[in-house]
């Protein structure tokens, strides 16, 4: 099951990044940025989505109630950083592919830009 989440995952990356310079390739630029804007948006639904079904189990739900104040602070970090890693991996990741992709899908129309005007003299 996990090999399956990481191909899904790698896949849904790979999808971020070069959906948008195969929208540029088809249809410029405009729509290459359209794209991207729509990607963050799935990004943020595709969190949310998991966030509101619980797909990650808690880690925690296991252990019994803390009573000192040192073992509720250390718990407090302890998901404060579980928390974090989900965020980077699930919202921070995604986002930079898509962003990567548009930035991709700009630089070849610049790259295609000076070509064009460099044959034209």
């Amino acid at each position: 099951m996990a090999d399956m989440a990481g191909t899904v995952y790698i896949s849904y990356l790979v999808l971020l990044l070069l959906l948008p310079v195969v929208v540029r390739w088809r249809w410029g630029l405009v729509a290459a940025l359209v794209v991207v804007v729509a990607e963050l948006a799935v990004v943020a639904f595709v969190f949310y989505l998991l966030n509101a079904y619980h797909v990650f189990p808690d880690q925690f739900a296991g252990e019994p109630p803390p009573r000192a104040p040192m073992e509720i602070m250390r718990r407090g970090y302890q998901r404060s950083a579980v928390a974090w890693v989900q965020l980077v991996a699930l919202v921070g990741v995604p986002a930079a592919a898509a962003l990567i992709g548009g930035v991709l899908s700009g630089v070849w129309s610049v790259v295609v830009t000076i070509r064009r005007s460099s044959t034209d003299r």
